[in-house]
């Protein structure tokens, strides 16, 4: 249902219609909605995100939530990692005058839910060939086709024909690598192209808070470069953590500031709650030996 979801979010952005992307806390998540964000970035279109709180809403979509967005006047709704089996969600906003486009890599475990349009390879009325993609696979995969518009890009971005940059979407490839290692998919397939490429582009990464995450983290691009232990155990955590602790809000501005003096302080915010993740991770380790050494 690519093409659907492309068509109706082209037409909100032609008829400056609010739109919202909804994601979930994770890394995986964290980075597909910086996939987004970057994307209508680029061409020109500022939209609204929405993150659960992990302790207040738990995972997903949830109707106080969309009460609210309702209220916000959102009329195109986009998920990112989440919202495949959110059928009440989905009725609200066919009640309520919102299209939800879903965007998703999660098994179906019941009704699948009336949305607009529901981008997963897991639908069993889609015919991609890779079942194994992970959120940001797909919110990449809906990035590119939403990209691949040239005269819509063109006009969006208020250039001309010969400014237009055809293959912009490599630079999404970095945050698609780390939402596919942190999600512990299975690196074969297309899985391993987006990580290998991804990597590729890390090096010369053009987002902000990425680059000073990597720095704070003692890493060197240039001297050193990135591997799958390297998002696995040093990107992935410090991302993941922010949702865990406090709010995933913190790793999301992060990946998508312009500006300097925030990104250093979200990244020094993001390390002090690592520290903490770290510090609340080894005092449970060492309780639960102390327990097993008790049992045997």
């Amino acid at each position: 249902e690519m093409e659907v979801a492309v068509h109706r979010t082209w037409q909100a952005i032609q008829n400056k219609e609010k739109i919202l992307v909804y994601g979930d806390y994770d890394a995986d998540a964290v980075t597909a909605c910086s996939i987004l964000i970057q994307t209508f970035r680029y061409l020109n279109v500022e939209v609204e995100t929405y993150i659960p709180d992990r302790f207040a809403e738990g995972y997903g979509l949830n109707l106080e939530a969309f009460g609210k967005i309702k209220d916000s006047g959102v009329k195109v709704v986009i998920t990112v990692d989440c919202g495949t089996n959110s059928v009440a969600e989905a009725e609200f906003c066919r009640e309520n005058g919102m299209d939800l486009i879903i965007t998703d890599h999660h098994e179906i475990t019941g009704s699948i839910p009336k949305a607009f349009a529901l981008v997963n390879p897991k639908n069993p009325q889609e015919v991609y060939p890779d079942k194994q993609i992970t959120g940001a696979g797909v919110a990449y995969k809906f990035a590119k086709a939403l990209l691949s518009e040239h005269e819509n890009v063109i006009e969006a971005r208020g250039i001309s024909k010969e400014d237009h940059i055809p293959e912009w979407d490599k630079w999404l490839l970095d945050l698609t690598a780390i939402g596919t290692v942190a999600d512990c998919h299975s690196l074969l397939g297309e899985n391993r192209i987006l990580v290998n490429f991804g990597l590729k582009v890390m090096q010369k990464s053009k987002w902000l808070g990425l680059r000073l995450l990597a720095e704070n983290c003692g890493l060197d691009f240039s001297k050193k470069h990135p591997d799958t232990v390297t998002i696995g155990f040093t990107l992935a955590p410090r991302i993941n953590a922010a949702g865990r602790l406090e709010h995933a809000d913190i790793a999301l501005k992060l990946l998508t500031t312009k500006d300097y003096a925030e990104g250093i302080d979200l990244a020094n915010r993001i390390e002090e709650i690592n520290r903490r993740r770290q510090d609340i991770t080894q005092r449970m380790t060492s309780e639960a030996k102390e327990k097993a050494l008790q049992i045997s």
